[in-house]
């Protein structure tokens, strides 16, 4: 059945040539996404039946595996989404599928978890910003089974990634309005993720625009406190107080480039400027952004999605999967 996308990122459709599809059973929708999230090798029914319906027997959750398949297989009519696997082993097949959100977004990542924003090629990140563009949401927002909790999570994190890195790719190419649009669509989902401010304060003030900047940090201070009753971090109020004393000198000039590491000799210290301080400053935020990306590629570590929508994945995807 050509043409069959399936979106489960925020509300969850299945569309069949741009036309909406009736949609099964909550569970069968379930089930479509479970299997999908574990694309990488066969279930056997049993695990699959016992991690959605937890607290019913045995016998029941069979034959309730049984039920949701055969409405999925309905809603599904003449795709062939399921492999024949060995000892009745279910595994499904998502090339049957045009598209499906979540594995866009997974492979997205998967292709460019280790490049940093300023080196993604423009193949790279149209191929980004059109996997970004399909997040509508939640990962299966009404469901709240265990299993689905970190899935939940590793998507919506895949997701702000990826724009960080957008953003990355836009502010040395002068892309300023699309690079602040990517910010605030992650701060839309996560008001209080201090990376993020700390990327749009660092655009607004490269750009020539301090007073943009310093309503940025306003907005984190105030986001931090609302989400966690807790104050900025030094890395973000270091950043801040490199950003008030510019006494704008450097306004009408160049401002550097995000893929550009220096300061200005003034800002460094050796030039006969402000002295220790700033260029102390300057390091502490070059460290915090190494370990950021440290911590992406651990994290990163044995996960990831594959290189075609029916692949296993491989290494770059944030958050592990159960087996």
């Amino acid at each position: 059945m050509s043409g069959l996308d399936v979106s489960l990122l925020g509300e969850v459709t299945i569309r069949h040539n741009d036309v909406a599809l009736p949609c099964p059973s909550t569970k069968a929708l379930e089930l479509l996404g479970f299997l999908i999230t574990r694309r990488d090798h066969p279930l056997a029914r049993d695990s699959v039946a016992d991690a959605l319906w937890p607290d019913e027997r045995p016998e029941a959750t069979r034959r309730q595996l049984r039920q949701a398949l055969w409405r999925l297989r309905g809603a599904l009519a003449g795709a062939p989404f399921l492999r024949t696997a060995r000892g009745g082993r279910l595994e499904v097949d998502v090339t049957a599928f045009a598209s499906v959100d979540l594995v866009l977004l997974e492979e997205a990542h998967a292709e460019t978890a280790d490049v940093a924003g300023t080196q993604l090629s423009d193949r790279q990140a149209e191929r980004l910003e059109i996997a970004v563009a399909g997040y509508g949401g939640d990962f299966l927002a009404g469901c709240h089974q265990d299993w689905c909790m970190p899935e939940r999570t590793r998507a919506r994190e895949i997701h702000m990634s990826l724009r960080d890195q957008l953003i990355g790719y836009c502010e040395p190419r002068r892309l300023v309005a699309r690079a602040l649009a990517h910010g605030r669509a992650v701060l839309e989902r996560e008001p209080a993720r201090e990376t993020t401010h700390r990327l749009l304060m660092r655009l607004h003030h490269r750009s020539g625009d301090r007073a943009a900047a310093l309503r940025q940090y306003g907005q984190c201070v105030e986001a931090l406190a609302a989400e966690y009753d807790v104050g900025p971090s030094a890395l973000t109020t270091q950043l801040h107080r490199r950003i008030r004393e510019d006494d704008g000198a450097r306004d009408g000039a160049e401002r550097p480039s995000a893929g550009d590491d220096r300061e200005d000799c003034d800002e460094r210290g050796d030039g006969g400027g402000r002295g220790s301080r700033p260029e102390i400053a300057a390091l502490h935020e070059r460290l915090g952004e190494i370990q950021a990306s440290l911590d992406i590629l651990l994290l990163a570590i044995g996960h990831g999605a594959g290189a075609g929508a029916g692949a296993g994945r491989g290494a770059g995807s944030p958050v592990g999967r159960p087996e």
